[in-house]
């Protein structure tokens, strides 16, 4: 259930212009999401035909959040039909550890 509420946040931070600042502050509280920070997004497409009738199987994007947030503790992942969306803030810690691996 847990990852539903993800999946409904996502899709409404990112397709939603109907909902108010308000709403989506209060909302993103529940995901760590705070609208001061700037934030990347990432979206996969999973390429299994079977995912574009039922979308991405809920064990799938479980398994990904569990790495990601290895990473990067505040990311959010959702998925949406047959994607997979990840939304991480990026801050100067972050931009620097990136590029320190490159």
């Amino acid at each position: 259930m847990e990852q539903q509420y993800k999946n409904d946040f996502v899709r409404e931070l990112l397709f939603n212009n109907s909902i108010s600042f308000q709403d989506l502050i209060e909302r993103g509280k529940e995901h760590q999401f705070c609208n001061e920070k700037n934030y990347a997004c990432i979206l996969f497409t999973t390429g299994n035909e079977e995912d574009k009738n039922k979308g991405v199987d809920v064990t799938k994007v479980s398994r990904i959040d569990y790495v990601i947030r290895q990473r990067w503790p505040n990311a959010i992942v959702g998925s949406i039909r047959e994607h997979i969306c990840i939304i991480f803030p990026i801050d100067n810690k972050t931009k620097k550890r990136d590029q320190a691996s490159m």
